[in-house]
């Protein structure tokens, strides 16, 4: 694979580190000063989210580090399509990077709308319009062509 390769998993590597700070900063602003209760559905669909993205990002940085091992070392040979299979990681981890920007903003504009009914109301219409749910074609990242460009920019 060479160069170019190797080049390609730094940059990846780079995403990692700086969504792994990213991580880092929702972890310590959000999840700490902003604890869910059974009556607070938007605020437990946010801080699981931000949860699983932070899980996402740590196995996708883990899984760029062996491969960069490996082809610093010469052994690409053992799995030729791992540089693809990271780079399919690579485009779901920025989708979910872009559904928990989009989600906090959610969250940020229904400041008064996070309890009760009208906080489940609000947690139902982000999963489904903003998660990947079956309405999502009308709205959320889809509605700004967003998917196009991170698939054309892994």
């Amino acid at each position: 694979m060479g160069d170019s390769s190797l080049s390609l998993l730094q940059q990846a590597l780079d995403f990692a580190n700086l969504s792994c700070n990213i991580c880092d900063r929702l972890s310590n602003n959000f999840v700490k000063n902003h604890p869910a209760t059974p009556n607070e559905p938007l605020t437990s669909l946010v801080q699981k989210h931000i949860k699983a993205l932070i899980i996402d990002i740590q196995d996708l940085r883990s899984d760029i580090l062996v491969l960069v091992a490996k082809e610093q070392q010469g052994e690409t040979d053992s799995c030729p399509t791992s540089p693809v299979i990271s780079t399919i990681r690579l485009a779901e981890v920025k989708i979910r990077l872009f559904e928990t920007l989009e989600l906090l903003e959610f969250y940020k504009d229904c400041e008064h709308e996070r309890v009760g009914p009208e906080g489940a109301l609000n947690a139902l219409f982000a999963t489904t319009h903003i998660l990947n749910g079956p309405g999502a074609l009308r709205g959320g990242r889809i509605h700004y062509n967003q998917d196009f460009f991170l698939w054309a920019s892994s």
